[in-house]
């Protein structure tokens, strides 16, 4: 058999595969522009960048079959999803003379289900983070971050003390706890405290996670939800752990799971409940077996007030099924002696 018999043969299949293809693309994409309103309708929004490469690969395909008709229609797709996700800021440059305060931190989920933790330990002992938010932090965990502590004298949590507790903060920067437990007695636990980095100048710190988008558990009938978002227990929650953002001082940042990405409603309806920066970068980090183009940026770091985000990728994969969030901070002011 000839290339060209089988090129022919393999037209009509191919051709139904491209159809297949972009016609579920375009369906996702649909489905979450009701994501404001529809409950778990967002999670079609989670995957946005996903339906731009598909997108942007169907396009090409389509281009070099000279298939212009069929071009257009997933071009013009990838270039929708595209400026769904595209960061609504800009990653500042600051000189390296500037006065002020650099703080190198991580962020990590930990997986509660991974026994194997010497990676994840010897990781963060050796990833010079001045400041390290971890969630899903087992009591197995806790107890072997235990050989961080000379490293990390600062350090709290409530793991142990709460079954629903699995956030823990460690710094090298001397501070004030603020709380480590649920909000008002409701979910989400929430870890935080206030970094003394010089005399007068402080930076409130706070770590959490939020529920996945798919659960089978339903909001209270009391609930209050973040504007613009669906009737979902994680808008239930993301809008108590916007109350307790709020009480923070002005200066502040957040880390944390919130199993959103950035460009979804939840996401944005948190940045603009607690006046923080928009995002300047973004670095996806589940699953962390997956390729780059696969995982999804649900870990997050968060600033606002004098707290500029210069710097944020992912780190080495671990047991953990997350990446490590690394980030470079800079708070203006009278640099450290």
């Amino acid at each position: 058999m000839s290339l060209a018999e089988i090129a022919r043969k393999l037209r009509r299949p191919a051709r139904h595969t491209w159809l297949a293809a972009a016609g579920l693309s375009w369906l996702l994409a649909l489905i979450g522009l009701v994501g404001r309103t529809v409950p778990y309708a967002e999670i079609a929004v989670q995957v946005a960048a996903q339906i731009c490469w598909t997108g942007a690969l169907l396009a090409a395909a389509a281009l070099l079959l000279r298939r212009w008709r069929h071009t257009v229609i997933a071009g013009a797709l990838a270039l929708w999803q595209l400026w769904v996700i595209w960061p609504t800021g800009t990653t500042p440059v600051i000189a390296a003379d500037a006065p002020g305060h650099r703080l190198h931190v991580v962020e990590l989920n930990a997986w509660i289900h991974d026994t194997r933790i010497d990676d994840i330990v010897g990781y963060l002992r050796n990833s010079n983070a001045d400041v390290i938010g971890l969630v899903e932090v087992s009591p197995q965990l806790k107890a072997a971050l235990a050989q961080l502590f000379d490293r990390y004298p600062y350090h709290l949590d409530c793991v142990g003390d709460d079954h629903h507790c699995k956030e823990m903060l460690l710094s090298r920067l001397p501070f004030t706890p603020i709380s480590a437990g649920r909000v008002d007695g409701k979910l989400p636990v929430v870890v935080g405290a206030r970094l003394q980095l010089a005399t007068g100048i402080t930076l409130d710190v706070a770590v959490s996670h939020i529920i996945r988008p798919l659960t089978f558990l339903q909001p209270e009938p009391t609930a209050r939800f973040l504007p613009g978002t669906a009737a979902t227990v994680q808008s239930e929650q993301a809008a108590r752990l916007a109350d307790y953002l709020a009480r923070l001082g002005p200066d502040a940042v957040f880390l944390g799971d919130l199993n959103a990405a950035p460009w979804t409603p939840m996401l944005k309806a948190l940045r603009a409940a607690g006046s923080w920066h928009p995002e300047s970068e973004i670095s996806p980090t589940w699953p962390s077996w997956a390729s780059a183009p696969l995982r999804l940026p649900i870990d997050h770091v968060l600033t606002r007030g004098k707290v500029v985000l210069t710097s944020l990728s992912a780190g080495p994969a671990l047991s953990s099924d997350h990446l490590p969030l690394q980030a470079e901070l800079f708070i203006p002011g009278k640099s450290p002696e």
